[in-house]
């Protein structure tokens, strides 16, 4: 149990960071 959440949470968090990722991608294109 404890182990899936976590992985969850990592999954969370790793599509937070792909997300500002490509919005500074986007700032640095405009």
């Amino acid at each position: 149990m404890a182990k899936r959440v976590e992985t969850r949470i990592f999954k969370i968090i790793h599509l937070e960071i792909l997300n500002i990722e490509t919005v500074r991608r986007n700032d640095f294109v405009i």
